[in-house]
């Protein structure tokens, strides 16, 4: 049991390590509240690659973690592929008080 306590440590640094500041993030925004959230480049890359559809008209998108009906597209990003999507955030109006 004691030879598991060298451990704790290295567990415990990695979990309050900071994020890495140096990892460039995509500007997501819901299309239904307007919420923003950063998300890494690296995933949405990933995601964008498995895309199951292979539609390059569509930009990534993620359910949105603020309501329930909204998805989340980048404002601003530019995929793998070379494909370059963008969102005004002044064109969003927000529907307005979201009930759950």
């Amino acid at each position: 049991m004691f030879k598991y306590l060298r451990h704790i440590p290295l567990i415990l640094r990695s979990f309050f390590r900071k994020p890495d500041q140096s990892q460039e993030m995509v500007r997501f925004i819901c299309t239904f509240c307007a919420a923003q959230e950063d998300i890494p480049k690296s995933v949405v890359d990933h995601m964008d690659e498995t895309d199951q559809r292979g539609d390059l008209s569509y930009p990534p998108r993620f359910g949105c973690s603020v309501c329930p009906d909204g998805y989340m597209q980048p404002i601003n990003y530019t995929s793998p592929s070379g494909k370059t999507y963008k969102t005004d955030p002044k064109s969003i109006k927000p529907v307005g008080i979201v009930s759950f």
